[in-house]
């Protein structure tokens, strides 16, 4: 009798198991996929950090960049600014105009020379006849 009775209720799973086998069959992928990854969460997240940690270190480089570049702009301004009030004084007392082109040119040997204070001064002097000395000023900046 208990074989009967054990054969009518594995026929019942197995028909269960025919009409409802997606059932069975996710809860096995989860199950398994679950044991997987579960191993590899730390592994994961130590990655993650890494990068948010690069990103933020490239964005500190980024920004530093940007302020140097930002106050050498400002100091290239300045030099400017000087080297034309020099280079008007001086055509002031020979009753010559400064002309857009030779601004544009005092400008360009400005930043070209921007490192070099020393040739700068010495191309104003070749070119124009002014002599720009560099200002206690500029070396701190």
């Amino acid at each position: 009798m208990t074989w009967e009775v054990a054969k009518v209720t594995l026929k019942k799973i197995w028909l269960w198991f025919r009409v409802y086998w997606p059932i069975p069959a996710i809860l096995l992928y989860t199950a398994a996929m679950w044991v997987a990854f579960r191993r590899n969460s730390s592994a994961a997240t130590e990655v993650l950090n890494i990068t948010k940690e690069s990103y933020e270190k490239q964005v500190a480089i980024l920004e530093e960049t940007h302020k140097q570049e930002i106050e050498q702009r400002e100091k290239n301004s300045k030099r400017y600014d000087e080297a034309i009030k020099l280079a008007e004084e001086a055509y002031e007392d020979s009753s010559q105009e400064l002309t857009k082109f030779k601004k544009k040119r005092i400008k360009q040997l400005v930043e070209e020379h921007q490192d070099d204070p020393a040739r700068m001064s010495e191309m104003l002097g070749i070119m124009f006849g002014i002599t720009y000395v560099e200002t206690v000023d500029d070396n701190n900046n």
